[in-house]
């Protein structure tokens, strides 16, 4: 059985709408991790020229 997204007008709207929401929440949270790396170099490198 082949699936058509014709046939499912309002399953392909809610797919399209959860992956765009999904991808907005991996963006933000790859943004959050990123700074937080940054964060923690930074101090990391603080703590070894401190020493």
């Amino acid at each position: 059985m082949p699936f058509h997204a014709n046939d499912y007008p309002e399953f392909v709207c809610i797919v399209s709408a959860y992956s765009r929401l999904c991808y907005k929440q991996v963006a933000t949270e790859l943004r959050l991790a990123i700074s937080v790396a940054g964060a923690l170099k930074t101090a990391h490198r603080m703590t070894e020229s401190d020493s």
